[in-house]
This record gives C-alpha cells, structure tokens and sequence, in this order.
C-alpha cells in the first residue's frame, strides 16, 4: 500500500512524501510532529527532509488515531482554512488503532507524572509489539518520559 501526504508544508517545498510497502524500521509520529507536516513551523522542513530518508532507508511512518484526532485539532485551529483537507491526509496515513491493551498500558504507565495522552501515545509505542524503532517527537516531556522507558526518539 503507497500513501501519499502532500500538505501546504510538503507543497512548500516542492515535493510530497511517499510511504509504502512492508518495512524494516517503523518510527510512531506523534501529534508535535504530524502537525508539522501541514502547518510550516520550526523544523517542519527538517521533519520533512528526514522522513523522506527514511523512506530511501526502506522504513516507514505510521501514526495513531489519536495523533490523527489531535492534528486535525491542532492544524484546524492554526489554519482553519485547511478543515477541509488535513481530515482526508491524515485519514491516509499508515496507523494503528488505540486498542483497550493501550489503554490500560497507559493507565499503568510509570511514572504517574506522565501526561494521560503522552502515556496513551508511549503505550502505542510499547504496544507495537517491538516492531515500532521509536517516536518522532518534538515534545520535551514526552522524550524524558520515553527515554525513561527505553524508547527511542528523535526530533529533527
């Protein structure tokens, strides 16, 4: 299956990223990152960039349904004239659905301080069942509560 994102923030650049097929290294995209992708901000082009890498390396992107319900909040309200494209693009996206094991991962996640939707997006992660390299973050409390855990991130 081939996935095709183009958002004002690909278009900017000239280009769209491309997602397909069975892949040797998964990386989660949480909500501070996809947002990235449709409203041009800080390190959105360097996001970019590196998730075309990626795909070059033969790995791939995937998101959850709640990373597709924050975006589309967070994008709409930073660009509301968008409302009526960003909900098809992220409907498009490789992801996961938040499972009832999430959810009680979550609400067991250690420590207690961690956010309740940061823990659901870690436990995504952890629920991967191994396949997952790690999280594309740029949320500094969601990096210290992943590097607590051992889950890899990166912020481009």
């Amino acid at each position: 299956m081939t996935v095709t994102l183009e958002s004002p923030a690909v278009g900017a650049s000239g280009g769209a990223l491309r997602v397909s097929g069975a892949f040797a290294e998964e990386w989660y995209v949480e909500t501070s990152a996809l947002v990235k992708l449709f409203v041009i901000e800080e390190r959105s082009l360097e996001l970019i960039a590196w998730l075309e890498e990626l795909e070059e390396r033969g790995g791939a992107m995937f998101v959850s349904d709640l990373g597709r319900t924050e975006a589309y909040r967070a994008v709409v309200r930073a660009e509301p004239k968008l409302s009526g494209r960003v909900g098809p693009l992220l409907d498009d996206l490789a992801g996961v659905r938040l499972s009832e094991r999430d959810l009680v991962h979550a609400r067991l996640l250690q420590p207690m301080s961690v956010r309740t939707l940061d823990a659901l997006h870690l436990a995504i992660v952890l629920g991967h069942e191994g396949r997952a390299a790690g999280i594309v973050t740029y949320d500094r409390r969601i990096v210290e509560a992943a590097g607590m855990l051992g889950i890899r991130t990166v912020s481009p």
